[in-house]
């Protein structure tokens, strides 16, 4: 996931397909739940995203702290 903390925006994520990853941007993003992301581009779309590029603060999702630290904000990791 990529945040621009100063303006509390999400910008989007970065998703691994089998050969390479890929940048999704805030608007191709429908829902993010805990074990799927649902875009809102079909297949022939997603194929055609760009590579990813680092250069922002990376975070991951903390799957191991459960529910009592995702309620207050640990569900993500800074990576």
């Amino acid at each position: 996931m990529i945040d621009n903390p100063k303006e509390h925006i999400f910008d989007g994520i970065v998703m691994r397909t089998a050969e390479r990853q890929v940048w999704v941007d805030a608007p191709e993003v429908a829902r993010i739940t805990e074990r799927r992301v649902t875009l809102t581009i079909d297949a022939a779309a997603a194929a055609a995203l760009t590579d990813y590029a680092p250069g922002a603060p990376e975070y991951r999702a903390n799957v191991r702290g459960g529910r009592l630290s995702r309620f207050f904000g640990g569900g993500w990791k800074r990576h």
